[in-house]
């Protein structure tokens, strides 16, 4: 399913179809909000020097076409300065509005879709004991739980001690979690996923029940493991995911996530390859797709020795997308895998994307890459190429 992006015509031919101004910069600022959390979420110590700089640029520049009759002071401290004020006759699209706000319908029938499955869901599940249970009642519930995850925004509840509940911004990308876990269920039994148990919609928030996994985060436990330990973990770890990798998916299979085959890659800001007509099914096209930001500010010559640099046969495979030990789930009695969480990212994805995203924001477990490629597989070299094509993201 891809998501349909219009361009709004000609406001010299047609005053009725231009947004009103207020609602754009309403969307801009959500957007830009939306930006600076998902970069927080992954990287909470970075410096952001390099962000508001861009970023105020850009900011700058969607205003000024919004509104293009006021006297706005420049904010910008980049040498891209100043603003060249487009023709009248110039369509104005939501690409250039940096693509604001979630489709609420496409949302809303997502949400159905997921609750119907949550709903048909067999005796003996969480869904059907919580079946009888209101969304009114769900949502008094967690208003008492226990906060035990927060970072900019987002939550996570312990309602009891059977269930906690994900908030997240109302969105395609946030709600589609839900819908990729379960996929993944389905796809592959032995994956210790959560279950859904309900997703609700409540203003611009989105609040996602599902099961509570008892047990501790990899990331909390690393500092006090032996090699040995970590090697034994690693070697669980090793079985889950060959499992999982080697689900071979029906082709022509587009990549990305399992119900919108949207594309996400975060970086210095989010990217998403959601507009009409643009579902990949190639490695040629995901390339092009992670390197989008090159194209447009620097020269051809850049852009086509980056883009000649990486492959475009690699094996497509299933993928979490943030496989790094805050999602993964040990019970600490025995050090056994019980859960890998936070599928928001997951998806179809060249097989190297697994690895270098699991050394993104490594945070205190900086010896994870001694044993992450024991368990997905060694990509040296995709991971250097990758690290030069963001390093030419921040630097631009």
């Amino acid at each position: 399913m891809s998501t349909t992006v219009n361009s709004v015509s000609d406001p010299q031919r047609d005053t009725n179809s231009q947004p009103d101004s207020k609602l754009q910069i309403a969307k801009l600022n959500d957007a830009l909000l939306s930006t600076l959390i998902n970069l927080l979420e992954r990287k909470p110590h970075m410096k952001l020097t390099h962000f508001l700089q861009v970023q105020s640029n850009n900011y700058s520049q969607v205003l000024r076409r919004i509104s293009p009759d006021e006297d706005l002071p420049d904010i910008t401290t980049t040498e891209k300065k100043g603003y060249v004020k487009p023709e009248p006759t110039e369509p104005l699209s939501f690409a250039e509005l940096m693509s604001f706000g979630p489709d609420h319908a496409k949302v809303n029938a997502l949400m159905e879709k997921i609750n119907y499955r949550c709903s048909v869901d067999s005796e003996g599940t969480l869904a059907y004991e919580y079946q009888e249970v209101t969304s009114e009642k769900l949502m008094s519930w967690m208003r008492s739980g226990e906060i035990i995850w927060s970072l900019a925004g987002r939550e996570v509840i312990k309602v009891d001690d059977n269930l906690v509940v994900k908030c997240v911004e109302f969105g395609l990308r946030h709600l589609e979690e839900a819908s990729n876990i379960q996929a993944i269920h389905l796809l592959c039994k032995s994956m210790p996923v959560p279950e859904i148990v309900r997703v609700i919609g409540r203003g611009q928030r989105i609040y996602i029940f599902m099961s509570y996994i008892r047990g501790k985060t990899l990331e909390e436990l690393w500092p006090t493991l032996t090699v040995d330990a970590k090697q034994s973990i690693a070697k669980q770890l090793k079985r889950i995911m060959s499992d999982f990798r080697e689900i071979k998916p029906s082709a022509p299979c587009a990549f990305g996530s399992f119900e919108t085959h949207t594309c996400v890659d975060q970086r210095q800001m989010t990217r998403l390859n959601v507009a009409e007509n643009q579902l990949i099914f190639s490695e040629a096209e995901f390339n092009k797709f992670i390197m989008t930001d090159l194209c447009h500010l620097y020269s051809a010559d850049v852009y086509d020795m980056l883009l000649a640099m990486i492959r475009t046969n690699h094996k497509i495979v299933l993928t979490h997308g943030d496989f790094h030990p805050r999602n993964i789930i040990v019970s600490p009695h025995d050090l056994v895998v019980i859960g890998i969480i936070d599928w928001e990212s997951a998806g179809r994805y060249p097989e190297y994307w697994e690895y270098i995203k699991g050394l993104q924001a490594l945070g205190p477990v900086q010896d994870w890459w001694r044993y992450l490629e024991s368990i997905v597989g060694s990509y040296h070299l995709e991971w250097a190429i990758d690290q030069q094509v963001e390093k030419v993201m921040i630097m631009r």
